[in-house]
């Protein structure tokens, strides 16, 4: 299975750089890596909104479409910012390796 960089910066501010093998959701691969703050707690099932992270600018572009239920639960979590998405609907693909994401909180 292939193998992308990712650099995610946890709650406290820290940049890791780490793996995220293609096929898995960025809150897998960021969960299995221990970002702090990224807490997950639903599992991915989109029904907690813990999971959720910025992404920058021109990476947005390689991000699948939201669905309803993303849409729906960063209605009630997300502050607002432009690029928030919930990492358990973020699929790694080949295209996203040196993506630079942020855990919001």
């Amino acid at each position: 299975m292939a193998v992308v960089k990712i650099k995610i910066t946890d709650e406290l501010g820290e940049q890791s750089c780490i793996d995220a093998t293609v096929g898995e959701s960025l809150m897998v691969a960021a969960t299995n890596n221990l970002i702090a703050g990224l807490d997950a707690e639903c599992g991915g099932f989109c029904s907690c909104g813990t999971c959720e992270v910025m992404v920058g600018g021109a990476w947005s572009k390689h991000l699948p479409e939201m669905k309803t239920e993303e849409i729906d639960m960063l209605s009630f979590t997300s502050t607002g910012q432009e690029g928030c998405r919930l990492s358990c609907q973020i699929c790694i693909t080949p295209e996203m390796d040196c993506m630079e994401v942020k855990v919001v909180k």
